[in-house]
């Protein structure tokens, strides 16, 4: 989990724009535990997908 965390986040890092923000949030929901990573980068082309 650490490691897709380091890899989410530096990714985002990487591929966002300066000044672009990024986030984290983690919360509980029915006896699980949520993670969002995000940005506000490009994100990938959906050819690419």
């Amino acid at each position: 989990l650490k490691q897709i965390l380091y890899n989410l986040l530096s990714n985002a890092v990487k591929f966002s724009e300066s000044g672009k923000r990024i986030g984290l949030r983690a919360y509980p929901q029915d006896g699980c535990a949520i993670i969002e990573v995000w940005d506000e980068g490009r994100g990938i082309d959906t050819k690419d997908v």
